[in-house]
Order: structure tokens, then C-alpha cells, then sequence
């Protein structure tokens, strides 16, 4: 205690001025010490400004010096009321605005373009107060009409769809968590086998209730992508995320899956798979753009072949051995299958969007492409003359296609929720090719791109247009009737020229497809003719069953 003193007493020296005025505590805290300099920096102030400034005082030299001077204005002085605006900013800009005006009105020919465009003006706003006028008179009506009667809703933009004879909707499957990609009935029974890109495989049947429930629901290592079923032996072959193909024999209740063998077919998706019975053959097609079959009884891959783009459609003619396979850059390439490979037969070119399915009827020998583009092509392939004429019934892409070989008849379903039942009984004419013309062939104006013509004649140049029913390039003055043309697949109105368009309107025309609503936008379809059955998978996750007895 005695040395702690003796210390402090040793410190005092830094707190004592020449007047010990200063508080030790007041330093220590950082308070004021020195209370005879602030005076004198107070007395400064005070000096150095006499005159207390106004509260929205600002120091800035743009301010004039008329309101910034305030000793004048506190010894009462008399402002220069004119200076004062002279020195405001914005009295320069009123000056020059009105030199503009006068030199504008001094102009006889701006003096014309003003009273233009102020005419356009007033009429232009007249145009927008009268149909103001008329938007409130027309709510007033409807508000009224309203009050009075409740008037049903407007039809659907499809207005071809059948009330008559139309599909009955048997049953709903739900409970997946991801994707379908393909759903097919089981012949024979009230089941259906599903393969989704949750990697399950389910085997639903249908119970006492009148439900279907899973039975089986197999996980893979991957994705299920694509699958076929082969009703006489029951083998299920599953295509996965990962490129495998795998092999499964379903037991005779439908309650277990047995593995076969497994074929390391690709090196990507596989998109879709077919079965040869007779040549116990596995076809499967991958986002790797190869086509590859093997033999089931080796496991060996027999041959492959490379196409341009993703191959994403597959059918197979198992008389003739020939395959087809679609891929994404619209082409449908033609292979011929033996023992010792593929060969190439030919390639089809008509859509310009990419194949999205096929179909094939083996005894009329007739392959038919669904695409992205929103028509179906039908391909005559027996006839070996290369004719080909489309269907034109979806206004969405094209994602399903099953052929009815008892009633001939086509099953198309797309993205835009419709299935279209196509009568393939009648007669039907080719499509004709678009002739390219420099000039309307019917009253010779030229179009944009005929510059030479378009100086001669003196006038713009027109957009090309391309007849539906004749193929002649037009103009859109000589081509602006609409109508349907279903012997050639045109069951919507399209474009047609003057003269043909006489010709046709007298015609009777028919239509010759009937058109569903499937309540759900169809990603993939399988159908049971045996039955009266078909199912339709849904971007909403839904697996719908349908009756179409009323159709056959």
C-alpha cells in the first residue's frame, strides 16, 4: 500500500500544468481539460461570424452572391430584384425556348408539320376516348347480360372433337414420383406394367375393388427409360438411364420378377427397345445415336450401326428383318438385319422436326412417324415407290402412334392432350412438293428477294406462299381462302389459291379421323386390340386407361 503511493506521487508531475488546474478523472475519460482554450476558440467563432445564417443556409459558390451576402441583408440594404433573376439558371433556358418558338413560327413549312401532327394528334385521341367510351358501354352490357342470364362457358379451341362415339376412361393410376416414360397393357389380363425415372418398375393389377395396385415395384441401379413385353414367353426388357438393357421373366401370377441377363448395349439413355421372337433378337436404340441388337440365347452383340443424331424411335419388321430407327434430326434411317450385321437400305426425309415415334403395319407393309414438327407422315414401303402423304390433326408435338390392324386404323396422340383415331381404309393423295418461283404464279408480283423484278414493276416485294392443295407458290392476296382437305390429311383449314379454292368448295369433303379429348397431355401410348384397350401416359404423371369399343 505504501509503495503504490509513493508511485502516484511520482505520476502527479504529468497532471499539473502551471496553474494545477487540470482534474485528473475529467483526463482519464477523455473530458475536456483545457476550459480556458475553449473560451478562446469560442471568442474566435464569434468574431469571425457576426451574423447567425437562416436554417437552410447552404455555402456553395453556386449560390448568387445577391442572396448569399447576408451582412447586406441584415443592414436592410434594398436586393436587385432584376439581377437576381438574371443570376437564376432557369431564366437562360426560358429565353432560348423562346427563340426557339419564334424562330419556329417565323418557318412557314415547321409551321405546317406542327398543325399535321397536331391534327393526328386530336384524331388520335379522339380515337382513344371513343373506344373508352365503348370498352364502358360493352361492360355495362355484359354486366347486365350477366345479371340477367349465366350464359355457359365458350368451347374448347378444337371444335372436331367426337360427342357421339368417344373413349370411356376405365381407370386412373397414380402414385409415381417422377416421370412415366411408358406404360403397356398386359395382354390377357387387367394389369399394366410401368417404368418411370424414380428407377422403379411396377407391375400394377387390378383387384376386387376395381383398383390397381402394384404388385411388383422392382428398383433398378438407374432410371427406367423404355421397356417391351413379350406376351408368349413373358419376358420384360427394361432399358435404363445408364445404357443398360436388362432381362427379367415375370413369374405366371405377375407377383415376381426373375432376372435373365443383362446386355451392356449403350453408352447413354436408352430411348427405345423391341423384341424379335422369331430371331430371338433384343433391338435397342440410345441417346448415344448407335442401334444395337444381340442374341438372347448368347448375349452376344450381333452388329450396331451409328447414326447422324440421338436415335429416339424404333420399329422392326420381323418377316423381312428390316428395321427402321428415327433419330433427332428428323430422318428415318433403314437397316437391313442379318446374322452378320446392319446394312444400310436407305434414308426417309420428310419432317422437319425430330421423330419422336413410330408404327408399323406389316401387312399393308406401311411405316408411319410421329414428330415434333405435328404431323404424321405415312410411309408406303411395300409399294416401293416411294410415296409418302401426311396427317395433319395435332396442333402439339407428336408422341404416340399405334396402328389397329383389325379396323385399320390409326391411333395418333400429342403433347396438345388429343387422340386422333385416323380412318386408313380410304383412299388418300399425296401431298404435292412447293414450287419455288421467283414471281406469284398466278399474278407474277414479285417476291422480296426478286430484286431485278422489283425495280422494273416499281413496287415492294412480297412474301411466298405455297397452295396446300396444288403446291404453286402465291402470294398472300392470291391465297387468303382457308379450308380442309382431308382426302390429302388436312383435316384443319389451310391455305389454298383462288382456283383451287373454286374448285374444292363445291367438293364434298368429309372428314375422315375423329378427334378425343384425353384430358391430359400424352407422352406415351400402348393399346391391347384384343381387349378394346388403350393406355395413355401423361406429362402429368398419370397413367389413364381407356375403352375404345365404341370406336372400333
Amino acid at each position: 500500500m505504501f509503495s503504490k503511493n509513493n508511485e502516484e506521487k511520482k505520476l502527479d508531475w504529468m497532471y499539473k500544468g502551471p496553474t494545477s488546474g487540470i482534474d485528473r478523472e475529467d483526463y482519464l475519460l477523455g473530458r475536456s481539460i483545457d476550459k480556458s482554450l475553449e473560451q478562446l476558440n469560442a471568442a474566435e467563432k464569434q468574431a469571425q461570424l457576426p451574423i447567425n445564417p437562416p436554417k437552410n443556409h447552404v455555402e456553395h459558390e453556386c449560390i448568387p452572391p445577391s442572396i448569399r451576402d447576408f451582412k447586406k441583408m441584415q443592414l436592410g440594404e434594398q436586393v436587385d430584384l432584376a439581377q437576381k433573376l438574371q443570376e437564376d439558371p432557369l431564366f437562360a433556358i426560358r429565353k432560348q425556348e423562346e427563340e426557339t418558338r419564334l424562330r419556329l413560327l417565323q418557318n412557314p413549312v415547321q409551321l405546317k408539320k406542327l398543325h399535321i401532327n397536331a391534327n393526328f394528334t386530336v384524331h388520335v385521341c379522339n380515337l382513344r376516348s371513343n373506344l373508352i367510351l365503348s370498352v364502358r358501354l360493352s361492360n355495362r352490357v355484359v354486366k347486365s347480360e350477366m345479371a340477367a342470364e349465366i350464359k355457359p362457358a365458350t368451347k374448347s379451341t378444337n371444335d372436331k372433337f367426337c360427342t357421339t362415339k368417344k373413349p370411356a376412361l376405365l381407370a386412373k393410376l397414380e402414385g409415381c414420383n417422377d416421370d412415366i416414360n411408358a406404360a403397356v397393357l398386359i395382354p390377357g389380363e387387367d394389369g399394366i406394367i410401368s417404368v418411370c425415372d424414380d428407377k422403379t418398375v411396377r407391375v400394377w393389377l387390378k383387384r376386387d375393388s376395381g383398383q390397381y395396385w402394384p404388385s411388383i415395384c422392382q428398383y433398378m441401379p438407374s432410371g427406367a427409360t423404355s421397356m417391351f413385353y413379350t406376351r408368349e414367353t413373358k419376358q420384360l426388357f427394361i432399358g435404363q438411364e445408364n445404357g443398360t438393357v436388362s432381362e427379367f421373366t415375370l413369374a405366371s401370377d405377375f407377383n415376381r420378377m426373375m432376372p435373365v441377363r443383362e446386355y451392356l448395349a449403350h453408352q447413354a439413355r436408352v430411348t427405345d427397345i423391341h423384341f424379335a421372337l422369331n430371331c430371338e433378337w433384343v433391338l435397342s436404340i440410345g441417346r448415344d445415336k448407335v442401334f444395337s441388337y444381340h442374341c438372347t440365347q448368347t448375349g452376344r452383340q450381333i452388329g450396331e450401326h451409328t447414326a447422324e443424331a440421338w436415335c429416339t424411335a424404333l420399329q422392326f419388321d420381323s418377316q423381312t428383318k428390316h428395321a427402321f430407327v428415327g433419330d433427332y434430326s428428323g430422318q428415318i434411317t433403314m437397316l437391313k438385319l442379318d446374322n452378320n450385321g446392319a446394312s444400310i437400305i436407305t434414308t426417309l426425309k420428310g419432317h422437319s422436326g425430330s421423330v419422336r415415334t413410330l408404327a408399323w403395319d406389316p401387312e399393308k407393309q406401311m411405316l408411319f412417324s410421329g414428330s415434333f414438327d405435328q404431323s404424321v407422315i405415312v410411309w408406303d414401303i411395300g409399294g416401293q415407290q416411294g410415296t409418302a402423304y401426311e396427317l395433319q390433326g395435332h396442333h402439339n408435338k407428336v408422341s404416340a402412334l399405334c396402328y389397329l390392324g383389325g379396323s385399320r386404323q390409326l391411333v395418333s396422340a400429342g403433347e396438345d392432350g388429343v387422340i386422333v383415331f385416323w380412318d386408313m381404309t380410304k383412299q388418300r393423295k399425296e401431298t404435292p412438293e412447293w414450287v419455288e418461283s421467283d414471281t406469284c404464279q398466278l399474278c407474277s408480283r414479285p417476291f422480296f428477294w426478286n430484286i431485278r423484278a422489283m425495280m422494273d414493276q416499281r413496287q415492294l416485294g412480297l412474301r411466298q406462299h405455297h397452295c396446300r392443295h396444288c403446291g404453286k407458290a402465291v402470294c398472300d392476296r392470291c391465297s387468303t381462302a382457308r379450308l380442309p382437305i382431308p382426302i390429302m390429311g388436312f383435316e384443319f383449314n389451310v391455305r389454298v389459291c383462288e382456283p383451287c379454292h373454286a374448285v374444292l368448295q363445291d367438293i364434298e369433303r368429309p372428314s375422315l379421323a375423329t378427334f378425343h379429348d384425353a384430358k391430359h397431355s400424352v407422352v406415351a401410348m400402348n393399346l391391347d386390340e384384343t381387349r378394346k384397350r388403350i393406355v395413355t401416359v401423361g406429362q402429368d404423371r398419370l397413367i389413364k386407361i381407356w375403352d375404345i369399343s365404341a370406336l372400333l
